[in-house]
């Protein structure tokens, strides 16, 4: 299994070598608490430092400077502040 594994491996890297290449952009979002919009519910005044709203703008504008481009999300989405505990309890 080993030596099969390898021998794959070395024909998809020869393969690899001829292929064209595609330039990818890969963004990435983490913690973003339910902080959909640009307001600091704890401070209860808007804010410009988060906020998907915010980021929303960012990444569209990211992604028109290149063709091609994925958006992976790391998670903590829908909990961590007052608006998540508001809806949750709904």
């Amino acid at each position: 299994m080993i030596k099969f594994s390898a021998t794959l491996l070395a024909t998809l890297i020869a393969a690899s070598v001829n292929a064209a290449t595609v330039d990818l952009r890969i963004m990435e979002t983490t913690d973003l608490h339910s902080n959909m919009m640009d307001f600091d519910y704890y401070k209860d005044t808007a804010t410009e430092k988060f906020g998907l709203v915010r980021t929303a703008s960012l990444i569209n504008d990211a992604r028109n400077e290149v063709k091609n481009s994925v958006l992976v999300d790391n998670g903590d989405l829908i909990q961590g502040s007052p608006l998540a505990d508001y809806m949750s309890a709904k």
